[in-house]
């Protein structure tokens, strides 16, 4: 016997058997992404000394912003690196009086986060139950907030190294409240039945 005390600590709720809708889902782990497709990567074009960077990690800016001023080695002319597209600069590795070369030791970073994806790691067990189109609830963690998608892709490989397959969900990140590199739950709708 449990009392009505013990019976709301716990959740428990007694109801007659009836016709109900069962869901089953499946529990996988992931990792927030930027879409790599809407990452870009800005060099100088020639080699010489940064006079002037405009930009530091974290600042949103426009395509075709300047993002830093070079001096080029043989002209002594100055050249603008400037932004490929729209974004945040995620990653820099450019200081005043710093010699350039023009590889990607020296390079500026921007990404369009307004879109950015959930990568979820599939057990080789799991891999039966998840197919593309079904629907993930991802969460960033207790009482954090949730978003709602459908999984677009499943890697056709499986990763030596972690023994799972890839599952990605892409999520709307117009707030930017979902930070590349956060850790993410997905509870994936596997199957959803009427029974008597």
């Amino acid at each position: 016997k449990m009392s009505a005390e013990e019976l709301k600590e716990f959740g428990i709720v007694v109801k007659s058997a009836g016709p109900s809708a069962i869901q089953m889902h499946t529990d996988l782990s992931g990792e927030i992404k930027p879409d790599p497709r809407k990452i870009a990567h800005m060099t100088p074009r020639f080699d010489g000394v940064v006079k002037k960077v405009h930009k530091a990690i974290g600042d949103r800016v426009k395509k075709g912003e300047v993002l830093a001023t070079i001096e080029s080695n043989e002209s002594l002319v100055k050249f603008d690196v400037i932004s490929a597209i729209d974004g945040t600069v995620i990653d820099m590795h450019m200081t005043p009086g710093e010699l350039v070369n023009g590889n990607s030791k020296h390079e500026i970073t921007v990404a369009n986060l307004k879109t950015v994806w959930a990568e979820l790691s599939v057990y080789q067990k799991d891999l039966s139950a998840i197919n593309i189109g079904q629907t993930a609830i991802i969460s960033a963690g207790h009482e954090m907030y949730e978003a709602k998608g459908k999984i677009s892709y499943i890697s056709p490989i499986i990763d030596e190294a972690t023994r799972t397959a890839t599952a990605r969900v892409s999520l709307d990140n117009s707030t930017g409240k979902w930070k590349p590199g956060m850790f993410v739950t997905a509870e994936v709708l596997t199957l959803e039945q009427e029974v008597p």
